[in-house]
């Protein structure tokens, strides 16, 4: 069964929104709202090492969360990231949303 969950834990003025399973159409709006709601934290990380599809949809989605991160005065970053999400943002030239510190997951 194809599922997906986004966790938001909090410390320290740093949110992390874990997201796992197929990011689509149909689950893009329950990420964006994650994000929405994490970026008044002074940092935002984004870990898509669950994430088991992920297109063109994630890309957007990743640079508006990060252009809107940084427009409020928070840092963003993404990462880890699974293999797919590196693969998709590899053919599409902006492997730069992924922290550069970020190892492909498994």
């Amino acid at each position: 069964m194809d599922y997906f969950r986004v966790e938001v834990e909090r410390r320290n003025g740093v949110a992390e929104v874990r997201a796992v399973g197929e990011l689509d159409l149909a689950s893009k709006g329950q990420l964006s709202r994650a994000i929405d709601g994490a970026v008044s934290a002074h940092a935002v990380v984004l870990d898509l090492a669950g994430v088991t599809y992920f297109d063109a949809r994630g890309v957007r989605l990743l640079r508006r969360a990060r252009d809107e991160a940084f427009a409020r005065g928070s840092t963003f970053r993404v990462g880890p990231a699974s293999r797919i999400v590196r693969t998709v943002l590899e053919i599409v030239d902006e492997l730069d949303l992924l922290d550069d510190a970020s190892q492909p997951a498994n």
